[in-house]
């Protein structure tokens, strides 16, 4: 639930470094209302896939450069085919309309990828754009995870004096899964996020028909993008009478859905919500813009919001000075951390297990299950990463070493007023004390984590020093070591379990992941304390929230 704005929110520690230059710009302003959000979170689980280990087998050695870039080179072939194809679909009809005295269509849709390898359900129709998506970095996965104990998140006070709303309490779970040439590159979304949503609804024990609303976080959406969410919402014996949205704010899109939820609860058009993010990179049809207008070209900022992200990184890491040794360092750091909490089972309570079928060299077909994260790289060392070649500019910093991994996931959080989740007997996890979204420059978008989260602490009532933990989405080294140092945060508190970097970034879930790791780690640390959740956004944004867990 939300609490008023003078109240403290739990967080807790992510590790991000910034350099000692400080940005010329200054802080972008606001995109929400002063008054924090009502939300409510559930515990998640989580599981992720090394794209480069065996599907049953624990994280393996660092895989080669070598191997990476092989590796995406073939998943870009297989998409430029696919691309071609629908390039080449696009021109007949743009030839057929012409000769009709017809519009010109600007996009061909390529129908149905095919059947899903976990049930054989036709997977949701996507579009495809005319060029071929730039090179990335190595991708890994992410896998659903769940928990038994919602939170409860506290309402915001409407004004001085007034009333404040019922608080609020939720309960969620997330999942990840592999790409490319991965056990779960068949896996479709709508798969993927049904398992999290059956995993928080079985472990709360909740009736689908109690749920008010359904808002899902999703990025690179398939198809007319409500499409798939509503499939899963289906898949999960969720009835039709429930309605359903999805939300596209980039890589905040799962926190903004949580946020979302959070505010329906807050103004009383529903007592029970669940907030949803879930991303497939590896089928997803990505690709550069077509046409460029005129004007698009004339205004810088429009301009700039075409930045590969990857450039954006480089641009942080030029201009304030954040050397490629730093992010290195960074980047072994939460590997390191990873790999120490997946090896004491910090991550087991978020896990959702995800059962599906792959195929070997041989074509022979088996069904796995996948319980555990496989992306984390634990033998990870500064020497192996010294040696990785910049991944999106000539003589740059960023690799694929030091840069979040390209995944698939999903995550699903539980939201209640108070009142409901009392009704219900469910216990209270955390409370939502603040969220806000601020804007900054396109071309070093990854700088908003350092001016969000300091709209977001103000609001709460609190100071950087009152926050336990900061899960800061890990985009790239770069933009992470420039927050941590523009902020001046202790190591210590910055992603104490890891984050993208050895976790991996499927957009629109990464918000929703963020905050079930988050309330987790607060959960098992037993005080009350406070925490923090931001992240950067493409296209020039942050977005910050602030929750507090009560204590045990």
């Amino acid at each position: 639930m939300l609490g008023p704005s003078s109240t403290n929110t739990s967080s807790r520690p992510s590790l991000v470094s910034s350099s000692s230059r400080r940005p010329t710009e200054a802080p972008g302003r606001p995109c929400q209302s002063s008054s924090s959000l009502p939300v409510g979170s559930a515990c998640v689980s989580r599981c992720r896939i090394s794209k480069y280990s065996k599907p049953i087998s624990s994280a393996s050695a660092v895989q080669s450069a070598a191997t990476c870039v092989r590796t995406f080179r073939n998943s870009d072939r297989r998409r430029r085919t696919r691309t071609l194809r629908a390039a080449r679909g696009r021109e007949d009809v743009e030839q057929t309309a012409d000769a009709d005295s017809a519009p010109e269509t600007s996009a061909a849709m390529a129908g149905y990828r095919g059947a899903s390898a976990l049930s054989g359900r036709v997977a949701c129709p996507r579009f495809l754009l005319p060029l071929p998506p730039p090179p990335a970095p190595p991708r890994r996965f992410l896998f659903p995870r769940s928990a038994a104990l919602p939170f409860n998140l506290e309402p915001q006070q409407l004004c001085e004096g007034g009333d404040a709303p019922p608080p609020l309490s939720g309960f969620g779970a997330t999942g990840e899964k592999g790409t490319g040439d991965l056990p779960f590159e068949d896996t479709t979304p709508d798969e993927l996020l049904s398992a999290v949503m059956t995993a928080v609804l079985r472990d709360v024990k909740l009736s689908p028909a109690q749920l008010g609303d359904i808002c899902v976080g999703n990025v690179l959406q398939p198809g007319a993008g409500a499409i798939m969410a509503r499939i899963a919402q289906f898949l999960s014996d969720i009835p039709e009478t429930v309605p359903l949205s999805t939300v596209n704010r980039q890589c905040s899109s799962g926190l903004q859905a949580v946020a979302s939820i959070a505010g329906g609860i807050r103004n009383g058009s529903y007592d029970i919500g669940m907030a949803c993010g879930v991303e497939s990179m590896s089928l997803a049809d990505r690709g550069n813009p077509g046409n460029i207008t005129s004007r698009l070209v004339e205004k810088e900022k429009a301009r700039d919001c075409l930045i590969p992200m990857g450039i954006t990184s480089e641009n942080v890491a030029e201009r304030f000075g954040i050397s490629r040794e730093k992010q290195d360092t960074f980047a072994l750091a939460s590997q390191q951390k990873a790999a120490r909490a997946q090896s004491k089972g910090c991550f087991q309570a978020e896990i959702v297990p995800v059962t599906t079928t792959v195929h070997d060299d041989k074509g022979t077909e088996r069904s796995i299950t996948v319980a555990q994260d496989e992306g984390i790289r634990p033998n990870t060392t500064m020497e192996g990463l010294a040696k990785l070649k910049p991944a999106f500019k000539k003589g740059g910093s960023t690799t694929a070493g030091n840069s979040s991994q390209v995944s698939d996931g999903a995550a699903a959080l539980l939201l209640a007023r108070r009142s409901k989740a009392e009704e219900l007997g469910l216990p209270i996890l955390g409370v939502l004390r603040s969220y806000a979204v601020v804007g900054v420059p396109p071309d070093i978008m990854g700088i908003g984590p350092a001016y969000a989260i300091p709209v977001a602490l103000q609001k709460a009532g609190l100071t950087v020093n009152d926050v336990d933990i900061f899960e800061i989405n890990e985009a790239f080294a770069s933009q992470a070591v420039y927050c941590v140092e523009k902020l001046g945060l202790p190591p210590e508190k910055v992603n104490p379990l890891g984050g993208a970097v050895a976790l991996g970034h499927p957009l629109g879930c990464t918000g929703a992941r963020q905050v079930i790791t988050l309330l987790n780690e607060l959960k098992r640390r037993g005080k009350r304390a406070y925490g923090v959740v931001s992240m950067c956004i493409g296209t020039g944004m942050g977005a910050a929230a602030v929750f507090e867990y009560p204590g045990n």
